[in-house]
């Protein structure tokens, strides 16, 4: 019984491992930003666009993705998936730098975005 259990804890862990190496160099800063537009907002978002994470996901942003834009392409990165704010409550953005990575919006409703992520033939 505990040869068993031992194997089926190794083969659980190498695939564990399998799955993570394919996404080593793979980070993703997740923020309840609580104001996307906010310019001291912006101001994080730009020390940590420094750090070139492959995706940002902002959450309660409180304001529609065209008001900052032009900050986010100035950046190289691009929306991914965005679920507006409905007046200032609420708001996603699933934003990408990567080009070697692409995703598949699934579903967007107003309180969730899904999103698939794809790095080469993985997913």
């Amino acid at each position: 019984m505990v040869g068993s259990n031992y194997s089926a804890i190794l083969l659980l862990l190498i695939i564990y491992l399998f799955i993570m190496n394919m996404f080593t160099d793979f980070s993703i800063i997740s923020w309840n930003v609580r104001g996307g537009a906010n310019k001291i907002r912006k101001c994080h978002c730009k020390e940590l666009v420094r750090y070139s994470p492959p995706l940002f996901v902002l959450l309660e942003t409180h304001a529609n993705f065209l008001k900052v834009k032009n900050f986010w392409y100035s950046s190289s990165y691009t929306p991914v998936a965005v679920s507006e704010a409905q007046g200032h409550v609420s708001g996603i953005w699933i934003i990408s730098f990567v080009s070697l990575v692409s995703f598949s919006t699934l579903d967007i409703t107003r309180q969730c975005v899904t999103v698939q992520i794809f790095m080469g033939s993985n997913s």
